[in-house]
């Protein structure tokens, strides 16, 4: 009877066990399903951020360029007779100036999303290191009740043989 009630309880236990584990692995597979959209959702991210910086790099220059060639016509001929730089000069420096912001937007496109791949490495190997870890926990769980198991039975006959020796 004990061992029939006990023999049910194993049952269910594993039965339980067996469905979470059944229901675990279709969650799995809808994340798997998931990850397409999400690498797509990702590629497209990073294809708008290139494209927002090229454009914005594109449309400063483009600026730039009218904003010195307006300068040029209407101010070339009063700065030359008043300043020791000529305005060829001004403008050469100028053009840097816009080409070293432009280049630097750039960078920092390139350095933001060197940032978010750094962090999702960071993130992929904690994943790993947890998934080790619960490996190793669930192992300390099932060594700890195999043990306990071990003395629960062993239990009985160590106290018959300590009353032996009274």
């Amino acid at each position: 009877m004990a061992a029939t009630r006990q023999a049910e309880a194993q049952e269910v236990v594993t039965r339980t066990l067996d469905e979470a584990k059944d229901s675990t692995r279709r969650a799995m597979e809808e994340a798997r399903k998931d990850i397409s959209a999400h690498t797509a959702f990702f590629n497209e991210y990073q294809e708008q951020t290139i494209n927002a910086a090229r454009d914005i790099a594109e449309n400063y220059l483009e600026s730039q360029k009218e904003v010195v060639n307006s300068m040029q016509s209407s101010w070339v001929p009063y700065i030359e007779n008043m300043y020791w730089m000529s305005p060829r000069r001004m403008t050469e420096v100028y053009a840097r100036m816009a080409r070293n912001f432009s280049d630097n937007a750039i960078a920092a496109t390139r350095v933001a999303n060197n940032m978010m791949f750094a962090n999702m490495e960071a993130a992929k190997t904690s994943i790993q290191y947890t998934r080790d870890n619960m490996k190793e926990l669930s192992k300390i769980g099932v060594n700890a009740v195999r043990t306990f198991e071990e003395a629960s039975r062993s239990y009985p006959e160590t106290m018959r043989m300590e009353e032996r020796r009274r």
